[in-house]
């Protein structure tokens, strides 16, 4: 049976390391909203708890998430594998490579075609209200981008003065807890994360992201 809440009640979905819990802290700190987060990074299933409950997607540039993806796995323990509860291992072992190129030309297909297949399932749920942000957006406007959703869909703000994050969310992190790092969205904002992609990595890129999803949302495959 479905928790009663006072607040409106979405379902969270998006890939790990694309500013979940960071979506999380600015609707539930600032709007009338609770996020379900159960599950939030597998293949949507039509469960009981999730009937007549609206989703809500998290989705970050490809080209962001696959360095995201990079920094996490190097800083994972070595012969640690985690799987991100979509039944791909994000974070497998740590491989011998020299570059990021290196580690993209092993590994970029595979992470290309889930960050394409588990987005298009999200945003292709039926019979249930799909809302959807782009965690840049979230970044470079918080307040505007959420007043935005909010207004869409009914949720009453409850914070006088905007709340943000100062520090980084981590992962697996509880909504009261901001990470140690300091939190600094300009690497996305200004797209520096091009930089660690070379012309035969951006190629590959090309031919394994859904290119219809990327044009969606404002995607391209340059600065």
């Amino acid at each position: 049976m479905l928790k009663v809440f006072k607040d409106k009640v979405v379902k969270q979905q998006g890939l790990q390391r694309s500013g979940t819990n960071y979506t999380k802290f600015l609707l539930e700190n600032n709007y009338d909203v609770k996020m379900m987060t159960r599950l939030k990074h597998q293949h949507y299933t039509s469960a009981k708890w999730n009937r007549g409950v609206d989703v809500f997607v998290t989705i970050k540039h490809p080209l962001a998430w696959l360095v995201s993806i990079r920094r996490q796995q190097m800083l994972a323990s070595s012969g640690v594998s985690r799987d991100d509860g979509g039944g791909v291992p994000m974070y497998p072992p740590m491989g011998k490579h020299d570059s990021f190129s290196d580690w993209f030309q092993c590994e970029g297909k595979r992470l290309c075609d889930h960050w394409s297949d588990l987005n298009n399932g999200w945003l292709n749920i039926s019979l249930v209200g799909v809302i959807s942000a782009r965690y840049e957006d979230l970044l470079q406007s918080p307040e505007e981008e959420t007043e935005r959703i909010a207004g869409e869909n009914g949720w009453a703000r409850t914070s006088d003065k905007f709340v943000i994050p100062l520090r980084n969310m981590g992962m697996g992190v509880e909504i009261a807890y901001q990470g140690g790092r300091s939190f600094d969205p300009s690497s996305y904002i200004d797209q520096s994360y091009f930089d660690s992609f070379s012309d035969e990595d951006i190629e590959l890129c090309k031919e394994h992201l859904d290119k219809d999803l990327m044009e969606r949302f404002g995607y391209t495959f340059a600065r």
